[in-house]
């Protein structure tokens, strides 16, 4: 079986390497192709590469590849810093979940669209990852911020530290990004599903009993992936295999 994975920069896990054959001995004889593009979001977010970019890298992928499967991995980038940019650089008034339903829509829609025209591929819509920026508030204010003011052409430092202090004063804590999430997943889950695309997440194989990601998955450094280690690329390919399972794909 060939899989094509593509999506935001937390696609890179969905590579496998000879200890993911290993020990997830069920990707053997699996042939991935793997394409993370860095900020792809779905409804766009300042500068960072739109649904309509992507899109038409995918297609060209899609058309010089055999793949019997397509996985696309959108939506982190939306989830974890549309919101926060939209309040604290562009000073708009958000609804969190009327904005997430403008999310799901589109990614559906994609899908739903490259679906149409490649019918001999079954595609699957990944949902967000839990996020790991928690426990810590000062490196989440920090990344949120960093990554945010990045996308803002000609910001000065004047600007920069106006943005980091909204967000320091008014972020979202722990566990209502986390709850954000959640939400997320579950209008993708409802709506992917309807329009007969798979969909999975891997969360359930990340959180610990609090509910949060496991902090063996949490990177110490300023990053908002987990940690890349062989068991997160085992997850990622057992939870898209057990949705793959219900479509009857060839092993």
């Amino acid at each position: 079986m060939k899989v094509l994975a593509a999506g935001d920069s937390h696609t890179k896990f969905f590579g496998i390497t000879p200890a993911v054959r290993v020990i997830y001995p069920r990707v053997r004889d699996v042939r991935v192709e793997v394409h993370p593009v860095n900020g792809a979001t779905v409804a766009g977010v300042g500068r960072m590469n739109s649904t309509l970019q992507f899109v038409e890298s995918l297609k060209g992928w899609l058309s010089s590849s055999d793949a019997d499967v397509c996985v696309l991995n959108l939506g982190q980038v939306d989830v974890e810093l549309g919101t926060p940019y939209r309040r604290y650089v562009k000073g708009d008034k958000v609804n969190p979940l009327a904005y997430l339903e403008r999310v799901v829509e589109a990614y559906v829609a994609v899908a739903s669209d490259l679906a149409a025209a490649h019918p001999d591929v079954t595609f699957a819509v990944k949902g967000a990852n839990a996020p790991v920026l928690i426990y810590d508030t000062r490196k989440t204010v920090a990344d949120i911020g960093n990554v945010v003011t990045e996308r803002v052409s000609d910001i000065d430092q004047a600007d920069r530290q106006r943005i980091l202090e909204l967000i320091r004063n008014g972020h979202e804590s722990d566990a209502e990004r986390h709850a954000l999430t959640l939400q997320f997943n579950r209008l993708l889950e409802a709506s992917a599903t309807s329009a007969g695309l798979i969909y999975f997440d891997v969360n359930d194989d990340v959180t610990d009993s609090s509910g949060f990601v496991d902090p063996r998955f949490i990177p110490n450094a300023m990053d908002h992936h987990f940690v890349d280690s062989v068991e997160v690329r085992a997850i990622h390919w057992r939870n898209l295999m057990r949705a793959l399972g219900l479509a009857r794909l060839p092993e």
